[in-house]
């Protein structure tokens, strides 16, 4: 399937410094929202090969920034929900708004 979405406004706060001590809820959506991280069955999320690289990688974070806590992660099919806490200040500026990309290569087999 090929769904359409509206581009949606940022709720961040323009003068809000996101790099401060904190918890953030962070939201991430695969690709067209294509069901590509692994299945529901029995109402228990069944990971594949992607959501597990996925899983591996939120874990991985602890190895490499020593200023943040994990809370609460869920990998769903087409995204994930985390909680992350910045337990020290860093005074990170903001990024670049980064540029979308059209995928090189599709998955197959991405549905629910």
């Amino acid at each position: 399937m090929n769904y359409q979405y509206k581009q949606r406004r940022s709720l961040r706060l323009k003068e809000y410094d996101y790099s401060r001590e904190g918890a953030y809820f962070v939201t991430i959506c695969t690709y067209n929202r294509e069901c590509v991280l692994g299945n529901v069955a029995d109402e228990e999320m069944i990971l594949n090969q992607f959501g597990n690289i996925v899983l591996a990688c939120w874990n991985s974070l602890l190895e490499r920034y020593d200023n943040i806590e994990l809370d609460k992660f869920v990998v769903m099919p087409n995204h994930v929900h985390g909680i992350i806490k910045i337990i020290d200040h860093v005074g990170a500026i903001h990024e670049l708004p980064y540029k979308r990309q059209t995928p090189t290569r599709k998955i197959k087999d991405a549905g629910c």
